[in-house]
């Protein structure tokens, strides 16, 4: 699984519960259609958090890069009425942080090592 991580502080005057109305309203019906696995939204508490990363901190999953991809060209497209769910969102947000990650060990790296292990223990 890849988690496309983002942070963000809101532009002053802007609701954190309409913000947190809209990313779900974007990212639910992006789900609902499969271009993404699933998301969830945080927001920092107790001010536990390096100083750089924003208040609030969205997590998208996508099962692979070519699936990401495909997802953030039909966003930025505006296609299929997803500039109206997006441009709200671009609106309400600074200080954007932007991050990649992967599962740890990857699927393919944990079988090949499993194999490898296996091929030891044969050989012994």
């Amino acid at each position: 699984m890849n988690h496309f991580h983002i942070w963000c502080n809101l532009k002053p005057g802007e609701s954190d519960v309409r913000f947190g109305e809209s990313v779900r309203e974007m990212l639910g019906w992006l789900h609902e259609r499969e271009f993404i696995e699933g998301y969830s939204i945080a927001r920092r508490g107790f001010v536990i958090a390096p100083p750089d990363l924003g208040e609030f901190h969205v997590t998208v999953e996508f099962r692979s890069i070519e699936q990401m991809d495909r997802t953030l060209a039909f966003v930025s497209n505006g296609s299929d009425g997803t500039e109206e769910l997006y441009r709200p969102l671009v609106e309400m947000v600074r200080d954007v942080s932007l991050s990649m990650d992967r599962d740890y060990p990857e699927e393919m790296r944990d079988r090949r090592h499993k194999a490898d292990h296996t091929r030891e223990e044969t050989e012994s």
